[in-house]
């Protein structure tokens, strides 16, 4: 429903684009956040200014990355194409028939642009305020940053759970029920397929 909405370019913008979602949704249920890659970085954003609102979730859980400050400043999001889709098939999440049909890459390249832009334009928050609820954090083990996965317990006052399991940076695609499990453990409940 969204694909028709003007696509976000900055950080905060995001941020509080996914905590009206979260907001609206949740109808005051315990809820967890959770984010891959990128999205790992924007999660705990949305989670400190949850928690400012006293409005913070059970857990942050994050996948794909070490977090913010276990990487050196890029600008993907600058490359000229062909840099650009090279990168996005290291990544290896972008499918072929995207990268290599041009109008197929014209309306989701830009998305893509768009989404490294969030989060690489400007200097990430130097001083992070640890959030108060505990992150489970997983990443594939071929990932070149996955022994920085420790990174994670500066990020909160509670416990960081980390784990890392066989795989490269989209490692959650061979361990889905892994992730579930992550995913439902701070509410103590079992999965169910």
């Amino acid at each position: 429903r969204r694909i028709r909405e003007a696509l976000l370019h900055d950080r905060e913008a995001a941020v509080a684009d996914y905590m009206s979602q979260i907001r609206k949704l949740r109808n005051g249920q315990p809820f967890v956040v959770y984010g891959h890659s990128m999205g790992a970085s924007l999660g705990l954003r949305v989670v400190q200014e949850l928690e400012k609102l006293g409005d913070g979730p059970q857990a942050l859980v994050v996948t794909g990355t070490a977090g913010p400050g276990a990487y050196e400043p890029r600008n993907r999001y600058r490359m000229n194409d062909e840099d650009f889709k090279s990168e996005l098939r290291k990544l290896g999440g972008a499918p072929e028939e995207v990268l290599s049909n041009a109008e197929m890459f014209e309306f989701f390249g830009r998305i893509m642009r768009a989404d490294f832009e969030v989060v690489e334009k400007g200097p990430f928050p130097a001083a992070i305020d640890p959030v108060q609820c505990p992150i489970y954090a997983l990443m594939g083990d071929a990932e070149e940053s996955a022994q920085r996965i420790g990174n994670w317990q500066q990020m909160t006052q509670a416990k960081a759970h980390t784990r890392l399991l066989p795989g490269n940076h989209f490692f959650i695609n061979e361990h889905a029920n892994t992730l579930a499990q992550t995913l439902m453990q701070p509410y103590g409940l079992p999965v169910v397929y």
